[in-house]
């Protein structure tokens, strides 16, 4: 899955296509730039999809002893299955996606 950040918004969550272009219609906006996401690993981050915020990776963030939603993805011990791995922006990528097209069109 394609997960696509907003160039202009600093606090900006990544999301598919067809989330912006659900977002881009319900803020009647007419065109958005956008820089596609690699997925990161080994970062000092996660996300957490239980509060839906990023988080540093520490001993006090994650796990049984520090969080009520810890729950391993095994079923018996290990990382959470709320625990998911981090993007960075290709700032070398910029693409418009535009209200009503289906194509991203690339910026040179």
């Amino acid at each position: 899955m394609k997960i696509y950040f907003d160039v202009n918004n600093d606090e900006s969550r990544g999301y598919t296509l067809k989330s912006w272009r659900e977002i881009m219609k319900d803020e009647e906006l007419d065109e958005i730039v956008l820089t596609p996401g690699i997925y990161e690993t080994g970062s000092d981050y996660f996300y957490c999809l239980d509060i839906r915020d990023c988080l540093e990776k520490d001993d006090n963030t994650c796990g049984k002893l520090n969080c009520n939603e810890y729950e391993p993805r095994n079923g018996k011990s290990g990382i959470c299955k709320h625990f998911k791995n981090t993007y960075t922006l290709d700032e070398d990528k910029k693409f418009i996606l535009r209200a009503g097209h289906k194509k991203l069109i690339p910026i040179k």
